[in-house]
């Protein structure tokens, strides 16, 4: 049988994952956030935000399209318009 020391850690350990998976949760950007973010990084031209708003979408299900939207936004702002048209 387990001590009343070994239950109290094993809860303790129990309570501290809920705690930390529920605050990644809650502080984790949306991909849609992260789309309109995007988005307005590109109307801004800040370009970094932009490639870093598409790598946070290419990392989600179903986001590729928004991602190759915003990448074709910064290879357009860099001259490379066939790659850009190609994205």
């Amino acid at each position: 049988m387990l001590t009343r020391w070994k239950k109290s850690v094993v809860f303790l350990f129990f309570v501290l994952s809920v705690i930390l998976i529920v605050a990644d949760l809650a502080f984790r950007e949306s991909p849609d956030e992260a789309f309109r973010r995007g988005l307005a990084a590109a109307r801004s031209e800040n370009w970094e935000e932009v490639a870093d708003c598409s790598r946070i979408l290419k990392k989600h299900v179903g986001f590729a399209t928004h991602a190759h939207l915003l990448d074709g936004f910064n290879l357009k702002s860099r001259g490379r318009l066939k790659l850009a048209l190609a994205e």
